[in-house]
């Protein structure tokens, strides 16, 4: 391991896993082979990493900090609030404040931590994940896995075959482009599904995170009049009750029907679907 002062350092470290940190002052960091930790908190630090020279750990108290050339992981701290990716697959954590986190290219994992979070996924298979507060999730391009957490989420899929998932709270939730898939969990909260696609090829509703046996009705909402409601059912299609159980979510211009079930519901944990 290594700390510089006030000067502008330079520190190497060697084969193992070293934290290297500059202090104040324009340092350059060199961690060489090993899973090395960086301190950065000066905008005129460079780090020198080669290819295949360990998976490294940038740790950055800047307000905005983007990945160099063969480095790995960003962590944000203090008051920090911006972290960027590169090219390889990257994991970008975010701090207790409100971040705006891009993985750029590479499959990436984002992890937004407290805070009303920006989490945008770029190119890549990635995988974003809200934790706690108010997020905004956007996967971009590739087939990412959106989680939103808690708090009341805006999901946004992108291009390609997404895997959304809102979490607690009252999401908001667009799959966007390809055969998105969107699942609903136990006290997940009353979510706003955007430009659901249904029929073959279409997006699908997956019920698999539920632990409990559950019966859900469709609702055609009268006020849209295009819209979809579904809601726990007490199982008696057109009785005075119907339509008044608890609201799961809201499918935003679809009238979903009886034929688009097998089709757009997943099989795996699928509820018994009662219509008016």
């Amino acid at each position: 391991n290594g700390t510089g002062n006030e000067l502008d350092n330079t520190i190497t470290g060697n084969e193992l896993d070293n934290i290297l940190e500059g202090g104040s002052g324009n340092d350059t960091l060199i961690g060489g082979l090993g899973n090395d930790t960086y301190i950065i908190d000066s905008t005129g630090d460079a780090i020198a990493e080669n290819l295949n020279e360990g998976t490294d750990t940038i740790l950055s108290s800047l307000e905005s900090y983007t990945l160099g050339n063969n480095l790995e992981n960003l962590v944000l701290v203090g008051l920090a609030q911006n972290g960027t990716g590169n090219e390889l697959a990257n994991t970008v954590t975010g701090n207790e404040g409100n971040n705006s986190l891009n993985g750029g290219g590479g499959n990436d994992i984002l992890f937004g931590n407290a805070g009303a979070d920006t989490l945008t996924g770029a190119a890549g298979a990635d995988t974003l994940d809200g934790s706690e507060g108010d997020d905004n999730l956007n996967g971009g391009v590739g087939t990412d896995l959106l989680l939103g957490g808690a708090g009341n989420d805006v999901l946004t899929g992108g291009d390609s075959n997404d895997i959304l998932v809102g979490g607690i709270g009252n999401d908001t939730i667009t799959g966007g482009a390809g055969s998105d898939t969107i699942r609903y969990a136990n006290s997940d909260g009353q979510d706003r599904i955007n430009a659901f696609t249904a029929g073959v090829g279409g997006d699908i509703l997956s019920f698999s995170g539920m632990t409990t046996a559950l019966d859900v009705r469709l609702v055609t909402t009268a006020t849209a009049g295009t819209n979809t409601q579904i809601r726990v059912s007490d199982g008696i299609s057109g009785n005075s009750g119907f339509g008044q159980g608890e609201l799961l979510m809201t499918l935003i211009g679809v009238a979903l029907t009886q034929a688009d079930i097998t089709t757009n519901v997943d099989a795996t944990n699928r509820p018994t679907f009662l219509f008016s």
